[in-house]
């Protein structure tokens, strides 16, 4: 199956580079996902207490950033990059997002206005990469679980099942142990308020459709 703007996975049996092994294909994505997102989330958590007028504005930025990309330019970025590309792509500037945060953080308080520039700016590039990062994601676990039901010789709905399970729970229990509400690292209940809410209703109902 060769996705829009390129193949999003290994070569397949026959070809050159050996077999493809699409589970664990799958589990590096969805690992290398949960991580990255749940820094992310962990950074919105957290930036209105730590940088406060200037953490309130990137949240914002961010938010209108994701809205505009998400409704303008997601599709058009998909046709054009494919879905590995834009996951690449859109988990990239999650990290400008992150290293965005710190830079504001460590900027003194007496430089105000280049430490709202800083955030402002990171809360542009982080909300372009929501816009298409998450549509990238939906797409791409398509292709690697029609491709996993033909490599197993399953039907397609117990590969979309299987996966999407695996995602859920990989994802969500990563994001609730990188919550930075409690020393013990977001592993109690008194955390799962903390856990990005968006996230989680995409999870399910992604689940849901799944199954």
């Amino acid at each position: 199956m060769e996705p829009p703007g390129g193949s999003s996975f290994p070569p397949a049996d026959g070809e050159a580079g050996g077999p493809r092994l699409m589970l664990p294909n799958f589990l590096r994505m969805t690992v290398a996902f949960s991580v990255n997102h749940g820094a992310v989330a962990a950074m919105l958590n957290l930036s209105v207490v730590l940088l406060g007028d200037a953490g309130s504005y990137q949240s914002g930025a961010l938010y209108l950033s994701y809205a505009l990309t998400a409704l303008l330019f997601s599709p058009a970025l998909l046709s054009v990059l494919g879905a590995r590309s834009s996951l690449l792509l859109g988990a990239s500037l999650y990290c400008v997002y992150v290293l965005s945060f710190s830079a504001a953080l460590i900027t003194p308080v007496d430089m105000a206005a280049v430490r709202f520039a800083v955030a402002l700016v990171g809360g542009v590039v982080g909300g372009f990469a929501a816009g298409f990062l998450w549509a990238a994601q939906g797409t791409y676990f398509a292709d690697n679980a029609k491709l996993y039901a033909i490599e197993r010789g399953i039907d397609p709905a117990e590969a979309n099942t299987k996966l999407a399970s695996i995602f859920a729970g990989t994802f969500l229990g990563i994001e609730v142990r990188g919550s930075p509400c409690s020393p013990c690292g977001g592993c109690s209940p008194c955390c799962l308020h903390v856990v990005d809410a968006p996230s989680v209703s995409r999870i399910f109902a992604f689940t849901a459709e799944s199954a």
